[in-house]
């Protein structure tokens, strides 16, 4: 975060950290999620519905519309997370009704497949992303996140998948500066 602000100065960035919520995963026990995952495996977690996802959804939107009560224009104003922040980020940003800037989904996936086609709005459909994986993600496969960027450009969406080998499931100097370039050429500044 340090490095993004040192290079953006002007641009404010707004972290909300996930309510804690019991996680089956996690025996139960309550930790940081933005929804509740069942199980990592994706043929069962295919039809599994994410408890919270509509709850995040209407928390990440009251924010944005928050910030656009401040005086920022929804173009101006990017959505991105790690992990379960980034597939948040990917459904609330496709499904959210005003143009955005741009999207960063790292070591992330395409939650609720078949309910977001659904839900897609065209408001969001030339805004671009950079999707960021680490080859080596023992948590989030990087199958997972070829195949939402697949997904998403099937359903006419532009950006890039960038992988990373020997990363797992972490960021790491040159993801950070990708993520950097790609906001610096998105409210066009000149690249590092």
């Amino acid at each position: 975060m340090e490095q993004l602000h040192k290079h953006t100065p002007t641009i404010k960035y707004i972290l909300p950290t996930a309510p804690a919520r019991p996680v089956t995963i996690n025996g139960g026990v309550s930790m940081p999620a933005w929804y509740d995952i069942k199980t990592l495996n994706e043929k069962s977690r295919l039809g599994e519905s994410l408890e919270g996802l509509s709850d995040t959804t209407k928390s990440i939107s009251d924010l944005i519309e928050e910030e656009i009560g401040n005086g920022i224009p929804s173009d101006k104003i990017m959505l991105g997370g790690f992990s379960q922040g980034g597939a948040s980020a990917m459904y609330i940003g496709y499904t959210y009704p005003k143009k955005l800037a741009g999207f960063l989904f790292l070591s992330s996936y395409l939650p609720q497949r078949e309910e977001f086609i659904e839900k897609v709005t065209d408001a969001n459909k030339a805004t671009e992303f950079l999707m960021c994986h680490g080859e080596s993600d023992g948590v989030i496969q990087v199958d997972w996140g070829r195949r939402s960027c697949e997904q998403l450009k099937l359903l006419g969406r532009k950006g890039t998948l960038k992988i990373y080998p020997d990363m797992a499931h972490e960021a790491s100097n040159e993801e950070i500066t990708d993520c950097l370039n790609f906001i610096l050429r998105t409210y066009a500044q000149p690249k590092l």
